[in-house]
């Protein structure tokens, strides 16, 4: 008697601590997932240039095809962040904060069409290749890009550069999404002086 009385026991004390166990397993864990946007920077301009611009979609290095951040821990090797992502295209982020730039520093006149092309008759076009938009958490991040801007009228080059920049990243994933924003305004910025430049002469 007293061995099954032991028997039904260890029996019961198994079943609780499976229980237990199997309880834990199924149990929904909280998703600590991030979701970051890059933002256009503030940069108002005391200049108002009477064009319009044809963006086309900005090329991004095949690396940052994914939506998770990729962070370089050095040279040779990079990491992808489960936890950190980005909440849109990354392309198409690009491509928006770009011309929400433009529009800012270009002033009120200027209107800045993303691809799909507008059918307005005369209209310039811009070309953005970014070669490298990359950093690690607690150094650098580097933007490495050129670009091309066009007529489209007569099918000719206006103007080209090349731009390529490095500024302090910062200790946290939002703070590096903050340095790539401010990157992509001091491309913009870059872009939108020799435009206006260029529309003077």
């Amino acid at each position: 008697m007293k061995k099954k009385f032991i028997n039904l026991f260890l029996i019961l004390l198994c079943s609780l601590v499976l229980s237990g166990c199997l309880g834990d397993m199924l149990k929904a864990k909280p998703d600590d997932t991030a979701f970051f946007m890059l933002m256009p920077v503030n940069q108002k301009s005391d200049v108002d240039v009477n064009i319009v611009i044809n963006m086309m979609p900005a090329t991004l290095p095949a690396y940052m095809s994914r939506s998770q951040l990729v962070i370089a821990s050095n040279v040779v090797r990079v990491e992808l962040s489960e936890n950190a992502r980005w909440i849109e295209n990354i392309e198409a982020g690009v491509s928006r904060v770009i011309a929400d730039n433009l529009k800012n520093s270009l002033g009120k006149n200027a209107t800045v069409y993303l691809y799909p092309m507008s059918a307005q008759v005369s209209v310039n076009s811009l070309r953005i290749t970014i070669t490298d938009l990359i950093g690690s958490i607690g150094g650098q991040t580097k933007i490495k890009a050129k670009w091309i801007y066009s007529s489209d009228n007569e099918n000719k080059e206006l103007l080209s550069g090349y731009f390529e920049k490095s500024i302090d990243t910062g200790s946290s994933y939002e703070e590096y999404v903050k340095s790539m924003s401010a990157l992509l305004g001091a491309l913009s910025e870059d872009i939108s002086s020799k435009i206006i430049t260029h529309n003077k002469e």
